[in-house]
């Protein structure tokens, strides 16, 4: 998975080398969004969407007149509320509840995108992202008042969350060399984020979709 990594980064500095770049951005931006995992039934049926923050910053480099490479680095946090996961250990079924499932990554998405001209412009990517696994939490509420205890289980999970990443995005320019945006980002985890082996089979992977706001800036 390292080996992955480090191959993707070394892809994203060839497509910048090799772009036919007029001006780059910086962004900074933040967003706020609602994701839920998946993988099997069970996963599906014991949990429901939770909110999930986002900040950041991004870089934007146009290839040509109308298409543009981005990526960046965002601080993610992913889960899902109420969420039971079961698994196998030695042949026996374990159960492990909880009131809520951090997953907190360092996310570097990889797109390739669109953008119509003028002032007011919308821009369609789609590419990549892998998250970068920094800590795993979950809380769990005790029969006493109802007190919740955060957990930390970060070693049971995966390195790298691996997934699909789609944005629609709409700029308003104040100049050359700045602009405002909103859009929404999605991301569709496809790697098993889980190292234990759940019951049911399948995998546990993540999905989110986030309302993303910001300022770019020229460089």
């Amino acid at each position: 998975m390292k080996k992955l990594f480090i191959t993707a980064l070394f892809m994203a500095i060839i497509s910048l080398s090799f772009a036919q770049i007029d001006k780059n951005f910086l962004s900074i931006e933040g967003g706020v969004g609602f994701g839920q995992l998946y993988g099997n039934d069970y996963v599906t049926s014991h949990q429901t969407m939770r909110t999930c923050p986002q900040i950041g910053v991004g870089f934007f480099a146009p290839i040509g007149e109308k298409l543009y490479f981005t990526t960046g680095f965002d601080y993610t946090k992913k889960g899902a509320w109420d969420i039971t996961i079961a698994y196998q250990e030695n042949s026996t079924t374990m159960y492990r509840s909880a009131f809520t499932d951090d997953y907190k990554y360092v996310t570097l998405p990889f797109m390739i995108g669109y953008q119509t001209p003028g002032k007011f412009s919308l821009g369609i990517s789609g590419g990549f992202y892998m998250g970068i696994l920094m800590q795993h939490q979950y809380e769990v509420t005790t029969g006493f008042l109802g007190i919740g205890i955060t957990k930390t289980d970060t070693e049971d999970y995966n390195f790298l969350d691996l997934g699909a990443q789609g944005q629609i995005v709409l700029r308003l320019h104040a100049n050359e060399n700045t602009f405002v945006f909103l859009g929404i980002t999605h991301q569709q985890g496809l790697s098993n984020t889980y190292t234990k082996e759940l019951y049911e089979g399948g995998s546990l992977k993540t999905t989110t979709t986030y309302l993303n706001f910001g300022v770019g800036f020229a460089i």
